[in-house]
């Protein structure tokens, strides 16, 4: 019977996947610009694995113990509970003749910087038409977890399914689903991924 100890990564090897998690985004971000939406799918997977913390499973950003001094950067733009249409805080639409696309917002000239809790489970980046809201956190993990990232479930929250496929920002001139919306909100955070370690230090500091 082997009773050999598992073998406990080190920093540079969690500093290598941390690369390699950037490297695959890049290429599923590359795959979402020449039109195959559906990279959305494994591209949560990327952002999940860096990101998302729980008692069972540890972020690349836990495990690196950079988690609570990083700050990252949101262009989103601020939700407020009073106004009456579809928040999309990271999404703009695009109109073209007789339908439009849902496009990241590229513009950075209006940037908040936050913690790392604030940037993942707090700050809300999407409503739909009936009140529901998504933090960063909400919808990567409905992708990763339920509707094709890492899994697919075969029943998902009816407010995501809308969401995903029915339109549910509620704009009536957009052609086909709403995929291209979590799309760009999934294809907006990438950009913020490397930036905001604490006084310009570099990871393997």
């Amino acid at each position: 019977m082997d009773n050999k100890e598992p073998y406990q990564r080190n920093r540079n090897d969690l500093l290598r996947d941390f690369e390699s998690q950037l490297m695959f985004m890049r290429a599923h971000m590359d795959q979402i610009a020449s039109g195959n939406r559906e990279f959305y799918k494994p591209l949560s997977i990327n952002i999940r694995v860096v990101f998302h913390q729980t008692r069972k499973s540890h972020s690349l950003l836990n495990q690196l113990d950079i988690e609570n001094r990083i700050q990252m950067a949101s262009t989103s733009s601020k939700y407020s509970p009073s106004n009456l249409i579809p928040h999309t805080g990271l999404i703009a639409l695009s109109p073209l003749s007789n339908f439009a696309n849902y496009l990241p917002i590229r513009d950075t000239s209006e940037v908040n910087f936050l913690n790392y809790h604030q940037w993942w489970d707090e700050e809300i980046v999407m409503s739909n038409n009936s009140g529901k809201l998504w933090s960063r956190k909400e919808l990567v993990t409905e992708v990763a977890n339920k509707d094709g990232g890492g899994h697919i479930d075969s029943n998902i929250p009816i407010e995501f399914y809308n969401l995903s496929y029915r339109n549910a920002l509620g704009w009536k001139f957009v052609k086909g689903s709403d995929e291209a919306g979590i799309e760009g909100v999934l294809g907006q955070l990438c950009p913020s991924l490397p930036l905001g370690y604490p006084n310009g230090r570099e990871l393997n500091d």
